[in-house]
């Protein structure tokens, strides 16, 4: 029996709080099959995105170091050979012009079935023709700004539910970066869901009178 320790603040422990060992055993799981597949790895003698995710499957998580020899979009290529067409989100601090022409073409490809960002704030300052760049190819309604540090990218189709958390900007940045990735339905679902409520809250009287979504539409104009 697991017996709390007593606290002279509060009365003695009563005996229906005591734990049975096994209950707690019990408990202590993971979170779904692919945290139980899980592998750790370091990625730093010129392996490939292909070859970081080569055991990556449903069931199969993967955390990982790089020396930056390959950026997002590479592992967002190598996570759609695994999934086949799938719909794409992605939150960045800042995205690179040639990504953005990558994932163009992975739309022109069909291998991306849609594609939603969310973007920092300060991107329309810092990169203003990478921003005309990102409308014109994606359209305005594909985007979101806010005050942005969170990088993650989503992949979902009917029979996977990818998520990857990661240091990464969608831009090639050759620094010591780390990655997440994993087939986790609950948590697509949990971070899919603060995605989609920002896209709705962007929509609103409030949000569409901030000067940046105003820069946004004029930017869309040109």
């Amino acid at each position: 029996m697991l017996i709390p320790r007593t606290n002279p603040l509060f009365d003695p422990p009563k005996p229906d709080i005591r734990v049975q060992a096994e209950s707690a055993a019990c408990k202590m799981t993971f979170a779904s099959p692919a945290e139980r597949n899980r592998f750790f790895k370091q990625f730093v003698r010129g392996e490939s995105a292909r070859d970081a995710l080569q055991e990556f499957e449903q069931d199969t998580s993967i955390f990982g170091f790089t020396k930056g020899q390959f950026s997002l979009i590479d592992v967002i290529k190598a996570a759609l050979d695994k999934t086949g067409p799938a719909h794409l989100t992605c939150s960045t601090w800042t995205v690179g012009s040639q990504d953005l022409t990558a994932l163009h073409e992975l739309l022109d490809d069909h291998r991306v079935l849609s594609v939603r960002f969310i973007v920092d704030v300060s991107f329309q300052s810092r990169q203003p023709e990478i921003l005309k760049h990102l409308i014109k190819q994606f359209g305005l309604d594909a985007l979101r700004v806010t005050n942005n540090h969170a990088k993650f990218f989503l992949l979902g189709n009917d029979d996977w539910t990818v998520s990857c958390k990661t240091s990464m900007n969608l831009n090639f940045n050759p620094r010591f970066e780390d990655f997440d990735i994993s087939n986790d339905p609950r948590l697509h679902a949990f971070l899919d869901g603060v995605v989609t409520a920002i896209f709705d809250l962007a929509k609103s009287k409030y949000i569409s009178k901030k000067a940046a979504l105003v820069d946004f539409r004029e930017h869309g104009n040109d």
